[in-house]
């Protein structure tokens, strides 16, 4: 679970965080967002194949879109690592929410 003693409990932020925090090669927040820049290249390069009707990749969207999310929050940790799950949570549902309200009607209005 997070790191605070009331914090709820989030599989997936829970075992990132773990991984996130075991790993001490000297990376900076910098190296998280390129790779996190390379993961989105690699989604967008599935996309791309199967919007020209080619067989996606072996990770396919699936993979690459679980790549991109992983070094997100990895970001989120590493950025604060006493932050907790439901900071987490409650920063997704309230992104959700602007989600919702802006592009419910199917038109980006920020573009």
């Amino acid at each position: 679970m997070g790191t605070h003693e009331n914090d709820i409990p989030c599989p997936l932020i829970d075992m990132i965080r773990e991984r996130s925090l075991k790993i001490r090669n000297g990376r900076t927040l910098m190296d998280i967002v390129e790779a996190t820049e390379s993961e989105t290249e690699e989604l967008r390069a599935e996309v791309e194949q199967i919007a020209a009707g080619l067989a996606p990749g072996s990770d396919g969207v699936f993979g690459e879109a679980v790549d991109v999310t992983l070094c997100a929050i990895d970001a989120i940790i590493q950025e604060n690592p006493n932050r907790s799950n439901r900071e987490i949570l409650e920063k997704a549902r309230e992104k959700l929410d602007k989600w919702e309200r802006d592009y419910s009607d199917k038109i980006r209005k920020d573009r």
